[in-house]
């Protein structure tokens, strides 16, 4: 929902390549090669249709696109794995067309951040931007670099903090309930639930 119809406009073109994360549950565990091939890019259908695995169009790559190149991680390993899942594009079941194509079934599909945003908002709620994040996403959609409101990642071969350190400053503050740590829990959620 919004007020704002040319912000919308302009976050919403492709030309925009604003980020839209979400938290993707898979069936099935694809195999290493097969993510390398979501991150390269895969050919999908251009239409609603999910093709079924094995059946090829009339003619070949007839109504078929490339994807942009999306990144990928595994948030939790199973049997039916969790990915985190950033794509530029907004495509029709682009994400579930994504995984058909390499032989997955997708049980479950959340946004989770769409540009600098993180969507910590419950289903069926709504609540306003302030200016700070109506300017973030101002310069997301002029392609500008925005610091995202999203937690940076630690490197690869940073050392883990203990559990036994102090607690930073910045949260020494939070409450059980505070909106930080509400947020933190609906990210994580579907994860520890098993869902």
């Amino acid at each position: 929902m919004t007020n704002d119809g040319d912000l919308a406009n302009a976050l919403t073109r492709a030309a925009a390549r604003v980020e839209k994360t979400y938290l993707v549950k898979v069936s099935g565990k694809p195999s290493d090669s097969a993510i390398n091939q979501l991150r390269h890019g895969v050919m999908i259908d251009r239409g609603t249709q999910i093709r079924k695995p094995g059946s090829t169009p009339a003619r070949r790559n007839e109504g078929r696109v490339m994807t942009a190149p999306a990144r990928i991680r595994l948030l939790r390993d199973a049997d039916n794995p969790w990915y985190e899942l950033i794509l530029i594009e907004g495509r029709n079941r682009e994400i579930r067309k994504m995984f058909e194509e390499i032989g997955h079934h997708v049980e479950k599909i959340r946004r989770v951040g769409y540009g600098p945003l993180v969507l910590d908002v419950e289903p069926g709620r709504h609540r306003e931007l302030n200016p700070e994040e109506v300017a973030q996403l101002r310069r997301a959609a002029e392609g500008k670099s925005v610091k995202s409101s999203r937690p940076e990642k630690p490197a690869r071969n940073a050392p883990r903090p203990s559990r036994t350190r102090a607690t930073p400053p910045s949260r020494q503050n939070d409450t059980p309930n505070s909106p930080r740590r509400a947020a933190s829990k609906r990210l994580r959620s579907p994860l520890r639930r098993g869902r």
